[in-house]
């Protein structure tokens, strides 16, 4: 690619880690349209997505981390989970239909979205809930890492709003624990899309470095604006997230 398409590339891992970092997730729904605009072939874009995903996500845990906003016990568990979760998924990529799939991530969180809007304390407050439902909430976002795994696009929103509902998590404290598992997805996931040479290296780089730059910002406004901000940012993106995923 020419030096103009790399910068190109460069804002767009800007701004979407940006968004990333502020709402929990839709770092995808700036990237992979773009991406396949440019001419990058669908499975090599979830595949240079993740790989660049490492430095966004790797940034901003240490922004959370440093302001003490993660919730260790859960991201580690969670974490964990990501791992065996992205061993599938990206196995699943080789053959999956797509499509499907999407759909399904849009009626999801079309289906989650009401808590958004109609309980003013959804997501503003830490709640305690019980230790089954809690279990719960660990296998529905082991699923959910399997397809964020091979979609790349919508997986992040779903847990986000997954562990909300079944662990009680405020938005910010689910925002910072979402840049531990994407780590660990993008991580794991890198290591595979490389061994079937699936990795555009020169524009994952490139998309890479933005993404830092994007990941540090959105990390610092969200840790100083809080979950009130987070969730309205997240409310928006997963709106427009459900439009895309069903009709275009």
């Amino acid at each position: 690619m020419d030096i103009i398409t790399l910068l190109i590339v460069f804002v767009i891992g800007f701004f979407a880690r940006l968004l990333s970092n502020l709402a929990g997730g839709g770092a995808g729904l700036i990237e992979a349209p773009l991406l396949l605009m440019l001419g990058v072939p669908p499975k090599m874009t979830v595949a240079t997505r993740k790989f660049s995903a490492i430095g966004g996500h790797g940034i901003a845990a240490y922004q959370f981390h440093k302001f003490k906003k993660i919730h260790w016990k859960v991201a580690i568990i969670l974490a964990v989970i990501t791992v065996f979760a992205t061993i599938i998924g990206a196995n699943i990529l080789i053959s999956v239909n797509e499509d499907l799939v999407k759909n399904l991530i849009a009626i999801m969180m079309l289906v989650a979205l009401p808590f958004t809007f109609f309980k003013k304390s959804f997501g503003m407050k830490r709640k305690i809930f019980s230790k089954s439902k809690e279990i719960i909430g660990y296998v529905v976002n082991f699923f959910i890492f399997i397809i964020d795994s091979f979609i790349g696009v919508g997986g992040g929103l779903l847990s986000s709003l997954s562990i909300i509902i079944f662990m009680g998590l405020t938005y910010l404290e689910v925002n910072a624990i979402r840049r531990i598992t994407g780590l660990t997805l993008a991580i794991v996931g890198s290591i595979i899309f490389a061994f079937y040479g699936l990795i555009d290296w020169v524009v994952g780089f490139s998309l890479m470095m933005g993404g830092i730059l994007g990941g540090y910002l959105g990390a610092n406004i969200a840790i100083k604006k809080g979950s009130a901000l987070v969730k309205v940012v997240f409310t928006i993106v997963v709106v427009v997230s459900v439009i895309k995923l069903l009709f275009f």
